[in-house]
């Protein structure tokens, strides 16, 4: 019975892996609107999942959000943005960001407030990774990391600087960052 049990729980339970960390800058907005020490949050862009573990070596790219409004922000203004790097999250150096694309705030017929992708926004920059950890078994959860299983972490600062389709320039600059990532196991149930 105890070996039916196990092999069960086996069948219905699955390994997933979460990231999660996060950021802190002076925001000039392409308004010129000055915000010192915002924060705001880092993830690998959405589809870097697989079924596979997560590793911050085979990353190349990241998701940035900004914490600047309760809710949502002006239309048009700017919330988040994907960049694309020219190296990986795990070696200690300098990142060249190669490309981006913006997500601005977009207000639909209901008047709540949604990320928008969209064109014509240019990035530069870089992000510098100035450590990366990878965790031993039994290690503790470092404070702001996803719950569970750690696995790696990469700390480090970035500058980036930014402008919208109408030529207006704006920045995140002295901004610190960390990124997270760990595993969990999810157990199914029966129907």
């Amino acid at each position: 019975m105890g070996r039916l049990c196990l092999l069960l729980l086996a069948a219905c339970s699955q390994q997933v892996w979460r990231d999660m960390g996060d950021i802190r800058a002076d925001y000039t907005s392409v308004t010129g609107m000055a915000h010192p020490a915002i924060y705001g949050s880092i993830e690998l862009p959405f589809g870097s999942e697989t079924s596979s573990q997560l590793s911050l070596c085979s990353q190349h790219a990241v998701s940035l959000g900004m914490d600047l409004y309760p809710g949502t922000g002006p239309n048009g203004e700017l919330a988040g943005f994907d960049v694309q790097l020219d190296g990986n999250l795990c070696t200690v150096a300098d990142r060249a960001i190669t490309s981006g694309t913006a997500v601005v705030w977009d207000t639909d017929v209901h008047g709540s407030g949604m990320g928008k992708a969209v064109t014509g926004w240019t990035f530069t920059g870089t992000l510098s990774i100035v450590t990366h950890t990878v965790a031993k078994p039994g290690d503790p959860i470092p404070p702001g990391a996803p719950c569970c299983n750690p696995l790696e972490s990469s700390i480090g600062t970035f500058e980036i600087d930014f402008t919208d389709p109408d030529g207006r320039a704006g920045s995140l600059a002295n901004g610190t960052w960390s990124l997270y990532t760990a595993s969990d196991t999810l157990s199914g149930e029966s129907s």
